[in-house]
């Protein structure tokens, strides 16, 4: 008898939190529907909203009212095939298996980058930085990083450009790691009337411009 009875007292309550529980989500059914169609507007510590964007924008501007243009444009790709990245690769297995592993290589590699330029002043002494974490069509992450430096360490002849950037392929037998880094990463592949199937040949031509006359010195434009 008390059997039954803990039985029927166990079944009456189980339907009243049924019951309950439809009622609970019949009320935010309800209340989900009644917000169909209405504006709902992300604040600016959502990162990537509007609010967010526009307030970024506005404090780069600010930047550049307060100490003039930048100075320096930097860019900065993610390599996959990275010695970090490869090494902690299981057999039969690429890059692409493991996004989270190259986002924090080259998380960290920018952190680096950041303190070469930023705080151990590298390139000259830095008053504002700013930098943006984009994706390339493929995944990749790359950076934009605009510069300013302070007044004396602000570049303003092709001597002082040539002081720390190069547009050359350096020398295999002095530096072979920078040649093979240079060789590898940052000399547009093959194309022109040769090789008019690559992916940059428009109508005959490079889209990007290239081949590029070659210039034996540093020349500085008009709005340098």
């Amino acid at each position: 008898m008390e059997d039954q009875c803990h039985v029927a007292t166990t079944t009456h309550i189980c339907y009243r939190c049924v019951k309950v529980m439809k009622i609970l989500y019949i009320e935010e059914d309800a209340s989900y529907k009644s917000n169909v169609g209405r504006r709902t507007t992300l604040s600016s510590l959502f990162i990537g909203s509007p609010r967010d964007m526009y307030q970024q924008y506005q404090d780069a501007m600010a930047l550049v009212q307060k100490y003039s243009r930048p100075d320096l444009f930097i860019i900065m790709t993610c390599n996959p095939n990275r010695e970090e990245v490869r090494s902690e690769l299981l057999l039969r297995q690429t890059p692409q298996d493991h996004p989270d592993l190259v986002t924090r290589v080259f998380d960290a590699k920018f952190e680096q980058l950041k303190e070469n330029i930023i705080n151990k002043g590298l390139l000259g002494k830095v008053v504002a930085p700013a930098f943006v974490v984009e994706f390339q069509k493929w995944g990749l992450s790359h950076v934009h990083m605009l510069i300013m430096l302070e007044e004396n360490d602000k570049l303003n002849n092709p001597d002082e450009y040539d002081r720390i950037v190069r547009a050359e392929i350096p020398y295999e037998d002095e530096e072979p790691q920078l040649y093979d880094a240079v060789c590898t990463h940052m000399i547009h592949g093959l194309c022109g009337t040769l090789y008019s199937r690559q992916s940059c040949m428009k109508n005959g031509s490079c889209n990007k411009g290239y081949p590029k006359p070659f210039a034996n010195f540093t020349m500085q434009g008009n709005d340098a």
